[in-house]
């Protein structure tokens, strides 16, 4: 059975936060912000930039911070949406 939230690498979370309009906000320490503005709402997503792959528990966290669908959040990026649970 498919996992509902499959891991992804730092540089996949970052092409999908770029592809959603998010952008460098600031780092600090060991997490940076990507920030945008998303469905009127002012969003912050705060990446670990010490890790090189973040599993599912991470990629929820991501998902709920930006405000989209985990369906929109994974269909971001092309290489991402293989990845996509059906």
């Amino acid at each position: 059975m498919p996992k509902k939230y499959p891991p992804l690498s730092r540089r996949e979370v970052l092409a999908i936060l770029r592809a959603l309009g998010f952008e460098h906000d600031r780092t600090e320490g060991s997490h940076a912000n990507y920030v945008a503005t998303i469905k009127e709402r002012h969003r912050v997503v705060t990446v670990a930039t010490n890790k090189k792959d973040f599993p599912g528990p991470h990629v929820k966290t991501f998902i709920k911070q930006s405000g989209v669908s985990r369906k929109t959040f994974y269909t971001a990026t092309r290489s991402t949406a293989k990845k996509m649970p059906k």
